[in-house]
């Protein structure tokens, strides 16, 4: 090869080499920007994934919030029943029985008193049976003859409401030496607490309506 030929080709190897170098910097200057780039996504995704944990762990406490006065709301709006099943007795349970007067909490801790010093309640059962939300003493309709009643007050009556007044109208039952009645009483029954309460032989009382233990609240 002729030594211009060879000189024109290695300058061109060498334009080459100096457009290749020049490329490769400015490779490698994009690369740092990109880097740059992704170094701030990344920061911006810890600083959103933080604020996403905030802003989670703020609505679990609202949540939380919620649920507490849910609760509270609810135990007031149950508190506030038993009142009023308690102080207009005579007329929520009249259908049931007449001559209505209320049972103090320290008449039914006294019968309940007596009871565990004889023997026919426990201690557990004692303390089950004054938790009752209403009991009352009257006269039975078709017998005309005393009875009384235990009912627990719910909203919304629930099966656990349903076996609560058949246990604690039995353990009343043990105590006293005439008829005991099981009640619950509220707003509304679930279907399953509805025949729950047939099956074990509980009245219910729905915002005034009474039903026996062998009709059923619901329709089918």
């Amino acid at each position: 090869m002729a030594p211009d030929a060879l000189e024109s080709r290695v300058d061109r190897l060498e334009a080459a080499l100096v457009r290749l170098a020049e490329a490769q910097a400015r490779t490698e200057e994009r690369l740092a920007q990109l880097t740059a780039r992704m170094d701030d996504l990344v920061a911006g995704l810890v600083q959103l994934a933080a604020r996403v944990d905030d802003l989670a762990a703020a609505q679990v406490r609202t949540e939380n919030q919620i649920a507490l006065l849910a609760r509270e709301t609810g135990h007031l709006k149950g508190w506030t029943l038993e009142v009023q099943y308690r102080d207009k007795a005579f007329a929520y349970f009249q259908p049931i029985l007449r001559r209505i007067s209320a049972v103090s909490h320290e008449d039914l801790e006294t019968l309940a008193d007596r009871a565990e010093d004889k023997g026919v309640l426990s201690p557990h059962d004692h303390a089950d049976l004054l938790h009752a939300d209403v009991v009352i003493r009257g006269q039975l309709r078709d017998q005309l003859s005393e009875a009384y009643l235990v009912a627990e007050v719910s909203s919304m009556i629930d099966s656990e409401d349903v076996v609560r007044a058949e246990r604690r109208a039995k353990l009343l039952a043990r105590v006293v030496p005439v008829p005991v009645i099981a009640a619950v009483a509220g707003e509304g029954v679930i279907k399953s607490a509805d025949e729950d309460a047939m099956r074990l032989g509980v009245w219910r009382v729905l915002n005034g309506r009474v039903f026996p233990p062998d009709t059923p609240a619901l329709k089918s």
